[in-house]
């Protein structure tokens, strides 16, 4: 049960920052585009 705690809120938080960094990669890339 412990573990279960312990590894729950890090891979939601993990996937919640890798989706934010992809999203922030994504509108680097596609600035210039844009302008």
């Amino acid at each position: 049960i412990f573990t279960g705690l312990l590894v729950c809120p890090l891979n939601i938080f993990y996937r919640s920052t890798r989706y934010y960094f992809l999203r922030v990669m994504r509108n680097i890339v596609f600035s210039p585009f844009y302008k």
